[in-house]
């Protein structure tokens, strides 16, 4: 038996599974991340864990893969010259590669822009601006204004290939590390975010790793360390081929932000014209706002009464509930609350991560204008992550997501049903996809029940 140990370091816990890596999940466990006193600390514990649960000694594993969220992720600014254009693609690459996006910055920059990026003090930026042949007056105003700043880290460069040379000529001479790669949006309107989306994932392990004290758990690790939503990213791309599915959503709802991942749905309607950006067909959003406990506050801000009545939450819960939050984050809350908050969190994000049909009259009919991903078909609809991979009424959360005239606009699913990662395993599947494809795909199934 080869065993595989997998594991995911978040910021509250690190989740470790054990694999037969020819046959199934072997055990889990978790335990406490230990950021202050070392991550190793936390990361041996779970393994002394999951190894006594499947009764396996170190000496019997032969591979071990890690995934992390901890010390805050990876957190980026990106910039870009059009709000809907250049910095909507750099924001899509970002996402796309684990991170998570702070602010995105559009046309020139001004002081208070440089100021604001120096309170941020993100771990990577990455610059764009202008097609390819188009804008440069932008990005090189842009790299200035970096260079006058005080914030000194790895920058990734993805805009106008005119001027990628002189760009990151000066700004290695003003000792920020820079690279550039292919345009995130080469032509207008059409994206191309692979080139940025691997750059961003390399800088973070030769730079952010060691910069956060993860070189002991890379020595742990027998390859580099991935940033977590990259592997859940992997993972859901797997469900959707073992399904058979053109298109799938994904929702981890976390204390804090609610991740959506997709698959598909990068098609636009008969009769309809596409505004902005092609969405990419893999697609990952977060929604800092929307978490049942850290950002309990800014949820029921976001939520309004309809969404309230829809869910059933009344005035005095939501009162009672956040107050019992605000003195205590990890204060337990009535049965019915996670359910609630989940559901709402759920809806919120999917509107924000779907597109948008608006039908306009013309004098041959109506005809459609079409804003980033249609959802509609979608059949299934995945719940991972620390509570809804373990929540009884995820069904009922899950449908949170669909079509409803509350939501006219909203190229929601139509008809979908949910499904839950039992094992909490999307991860692993992701991290194990590349050189053991059979076994991230037995994973899946044995966790999502198909």
């Amino acid at each position: 038996m080869r065993v595989a140990l997998v594991a995911d370091i978040g910021s509250t816990y690190t989740k470790m599974t054990a694999v037969d890596l020819q046959g199934g999940l072997l055990s889990s466990a978790q335990a406490p991340t230990t950021v202050d006193q070392g991550i190793q600390h936390g990361l041996l514990s779970a393994e002394r864990l999951v190894l006594s649960e499947a009764s396996l000694s170190p000496e019997q594993v032969t591979l071990r893969l890690s995934s992390s969220s901890a010390a805050g992720g990876l957190r980026m600014v990106t910039i870009g010259l059009v709000p809907e254009l250049t910095a909507e693609a750099g924001r899509l690459a970002a996402l796309g590669a684990g991170a998570r996006v702070e602010q995105v910055f559009a046309y020139k920059m001004t002081t208070a822009d440089r100021i604001e990026i120096e309170r941020i003090n993100p771990d990577i930026i990455l610059l764009a601006g202008g097609a390819d042949g188009g804008d440069t007056e932008t990005v090189i105003h842009n790299t200035d204004a970096l260079i006058a700043s005080s914030w000194r880290g790895p920058l990734v460069y993805a805009g106008n290939r005119l001027v990628a040379e002189q760009i990151t000529d000066a700004l290695l001479s003003e000792g920020i590390d820079a690279l550039a790669v292919a345009n995130v949006m080469p032509k207008l309107g059409v994206l191309n975010v692979e080139e940025a989306r691997e750059a961003i994932r390399k800088v973070f392990l030769r730079n952010i790793v060691h910069n956060k004290g993860f070189d002991l758990v890379a020595g742990w690790a027998s390859s580099t360390i991935m940033p977590t939503p990259a592997a859940v990213q992997r993972g859901v791309s797997l469900a959707a081929a073992l399904l058979g599915d053109d298109a799938l959503l994904a929702f981890d709802v976390g204390g804090a932000t609610t991740d959506v991942y997709s698959v598909g749905g990068n098609t636009v309607r008969e009769k309809a014209y596409l505004q902005g950006l092609s969405a990419p067909r893999e697609m990952r959003t977060v929604e800092g706002d929307l978490g049942v406990r850290v950002s309990l506050n800014a949820l029921l801000c976001a939520a309004d009464p309809g969404v309230c009545a829809r869910h059933r939450l009344s005035e005095e819960d939501s009162l009672a509930w956040a107050e019992s939050v605000a003195r205590d984050v990890t204060a337990p809350l009535p049965h019915k609350a996670d359910a609630t908050l989940a559901a709402i969190c759920v809806e919120l994000a999917a509107v924000r991560h779907a597109g948008t049909l608006e039908l306009l009259p013309t004098p041959f009919g109506y005809t459609g204008i079409q804003r980033g991903k249609d959802l509609a078909e979608v059949r299934h609809v995945l719940g991972t992550g620390g509570l809804l991979s373990r929540m009884a009424e995820y069904e009922a959360v899950l449908s949170s997501c669909q079509a409803s005239p509350a939501h006219p606009l909203s190229l929601l699913p139509r008809q979908s049903s949910g499904m839950q990662d039992r094992h909490y395993i999307l991860y692993a599947a992701g991290l194990l996809s590349r050189e053991y494809p059979q076994s991230a795909r037995t994973l899946i199934k044995d966790s999502l029940g198909i």
